[in-house]
């Protein structure tokens, strides 16, 4: 292809990407975990200059009524850590000092393919914390870091006894912004809404795609990292490389993601728990060859009983990646259903999130919503591959949509409002949840 134009070659490598995508996460067996095979670096004629390293933008984690850690890697050892902080509202200015940690990278994407521009490359980086704490409850903040020109905004979690102001809340699954989805999804998402926090359902990258880095990932997600505290899950694709992706990628950036009032972990990297306004979110993982897999099942259990012992406690909202209600392709975890579901039949939660099928579903089994949200920017999905095979639990379906989508929840008083928003913005569909 040494022939072909840089146009056309990226061109042609972009149908490749749909092509490849569009076969992501297809196998649902929970030990097989879909991996994926590497697919090697095809000829491409002429390798792009070789880029240099990029910092990674800001992003927020750890959100609870008065503290939240703001995190950035470099590729050079910075002389300090710093931010400046600024109540959104108006107020004094204070200036907030973190540390910061070297970690070798031994991953290198994207070497010789012309559509890769931000590329992944081996070395050694510098990942920066900033703890910020005697934060006022429900309030949101804007910070600068200026060493890397970067800046954005979080809100802290309500009181557990303030149940009448709204939450809001974005969700979003199974991103792949090369496909040219997932950015035009985000801008959608974002405009005129402001939310508190992004949950996302997992396989954040794909590496397996041949053309997606995390140096893309993180400039691709802005709209979202810059707007509010990040809430991932782990998925199937958060392990592609030989042992080494997740360790070095996934797990470096989002360690330890929930912190309680005391600054101590709430949960590990793989299942945790963090609450707003007496809603108690819990995230687990749902791959056994990822992450503390048999562990987060009892930590479900154990995290859903003190949620509702716990001041204020209204319900649970549990979020995952592999689906255990879909009859979309693939079909349902069925082993992870018969896992999970008799916990969340024991407890308050009348929501459950999940990604990985590249598509839009929603059930009510039994009273509880069980909302598929995959569309994130991959490649689409055969919608109704398995209601013939399985036409008790497609009778559950009470709405889909094979298009590239994310959510906007609202917490309301005595409900929520969920909506299913396209890549043009408009609402594909709504449903009100009472608790």
């Amino acid at each position: 292809m040494g022939w072909l134009s840089d146009g056309a070659r990226s061109a042609l490598l972009l149908a490749l990407i749909a092509a490849l995508s569009s076969g992501c996460g297809d196998d649902d067996s929970v030990d097989g975990a879909d991996a994926g095979a590497d697919l090697g670096r095809p000829d491409l004629g002429p390798p792009a200059p070789d880029p240099e390293p990029i910092p990674k933008r800001p992003w927020v984690m750890g959100v609870n009524t008065t503290m939240a850690m703001v995190r950035w890697e470099t590729p050079a050892e910075p002389d300090s850590v710093a931010l400046e902080l600024t109540p959104e509202a108006g107020g004094d200015t204070r200036t907030v000092t973190g540390t910061s940690s070297a970690h070798e990278f031994t991953l290198d994407h994207g070497e010789g393919l012309v559509a890769v521009e931000l590329r992944d490359i081996a070395g050694t980086y510098y990942q920066q914390e900033v703890r910020i704490d005697g934060l006022e409850p429900a309030t949101c903040y804007t910070y600068e870091v200026a060493a890397i020109e970067e800046d954005g905004r979080f809100c802290t979690a309500h009181e557990p006894t303030d149940h009448t102001t709204p939450i809001e809340v974005l969700v979003v699954g199974d991103t792949s912004p090369k496909l040219g989805n997932t950015g035009p999804l985000i801008d959608a998402l974002v405009d005129g809404y402001t939310f508190e926090m992004t949950l996302h359902a997992g396989d954040l990258q794909y590496y397996d795609a041949v053309f997606e880095t995390w140096a893309d990932w993180f400039p691709a997600h802005a709209p979202i990292l810059a707007g509010g505290a990040f809430w991932p899950t782990i998925g199937n694709h958060e392990e592609e490389r030989d042992g080494a992706e997740f360790d070095q990628t996934y797990a470096r950036y989002f360690a330890n993601p929930s912190q309680t009032e005391a600054g101590e972990p709430d949960g590990t990297t793989s299942a945790y728990h963090f609450e707003s306004g007496g809603v108690h979110f819990i995230s687990v993982n749902s791959e056994d060859d990822i992450g503390d897999f048999d562990a987060d099942f009892t930590y479900l259990d154990e995290a859903l009983t003190a949620a509702e012992a716990s001041e204020g406690h209204r319900f649970s909202i549990v979020f995952f990646h592999r689906p255990i209600w879909s009859v979309s392709r693939n079909g349902p975890a069925e082993s992870l259903r018969a896992a999970i579901d008799p916990i969340l039949d024991a407890h308050d939660v009348p929501l459950v999130l999940q990604g990985h099928h590249h598509a839009y579903e929603r059930f009510i089994v039994e009273g509880r919503t069980y909302i598929v949200t995959g569309g994130g920017g991959a490649g689409l999905y055969d919608l109704d591959a398995q209601v013939e095979s399985r036409p008790d639990e497609a009778a559950l379906r009470v709405a889909a949509g094979s298009f590239h989508h994310g959510l906007r929840i609202t917490i309301r008083e005595t409900d929520l409002l969920v909506r299913a928003i396209d890549r043009e913005g408009t609402v594909q569909d709504e449903a009100t949840i009472t608790f």
